[in-house]
């Protein structure tokens, strides 16, 4: 009931947690499986009261300002306690690298269930009639496009996401919202469209 009557008010902040924390889990850094963790309750859903996590450590985050500050302090990231319970029940060889794989299928899957759910949504709607439209992902417009390819090409030989953020910044060619590129967002884009070649980069880091 409590939260049924915070949800507006959490829908429309949500875009800005995310924004203010670079669509990066603010613990361990992932960009995969992104969730607003509320952390002083549903009841207080402002942005300074929201944090930008991955399922991995929303699942373990504590409530409370001072419980959530100690642990983002020195707490187990979501991984770290993922790997612990998985070394109690005897799997200990499973490399991290590995790890982050298998939950980059399990994040693929819990995607393409909720695409299915959308797109079952927007049919129900345009059946009525109605105009339906959701977000295209990057790289669908026309104006994109060139933009999304190089990005690609100048990943696939090495380069960082910052340093590319900082090379489109630097002449001048904005996001999509009319804002500065960062990283976190030039990695977003990336584990979805070349997902392998960012296993392969992280592996040799």
């Amino acid at each position: 009931m409590g939260r049924t009557k915070h949800e507006p008010e959490y829908k429309r902040v949500r875009p800005l947690v995310l924004e203010r924390d670079n669509h990066c889990c603010i613990k361990c850094g992932s960009v995969l499986g992104l969730e607003v963790h509320h952390i002083e309750g549903y009841q207080n859903s402002k942005v300074d009261a929201l944090a930008t996590l991955c399922y991995l450590c929303h699942n373990i985050a504590p409530m409370g300002k001072d419980e959530f500050v100690q642990w983002l302090l020195i707490g187990e990231s979501g991984i770290e306690t993922f790997e612990r319970k998985l070394s109690q029940n005897g799997v200990n060889k499973i490399s991290r690298d590995t790890l982050w794989k298998v939950l980059t299928v399990l994040t693929s899957l819990g995607v393409e269930t909720n695409k299915l759910r959308m797109k079952a949504a927007r049919d129900r709607v345009k059946s009525s009639g109605m105009r339906c439209e959701g977000r295209k992902r990057y790289g669908e417009r026309p104006a994109e496009k060139p933009i999304l390819a190089r990005i690609i090409k100048i990943r696939t030989a090495g380069i960082s996401c910052d340093k590319i953020a900082k090379q489109l910044n630097e002449e001048g060619i904005s996001s999509r919202c009319g804002k500065k590129w960062i990283g976190c967002t030039i990695q977003r884009i990336l584990w979805r469209e070349i997902p392998e070649v960012e296993r392969g980069l992280r592996k040799v880091k």
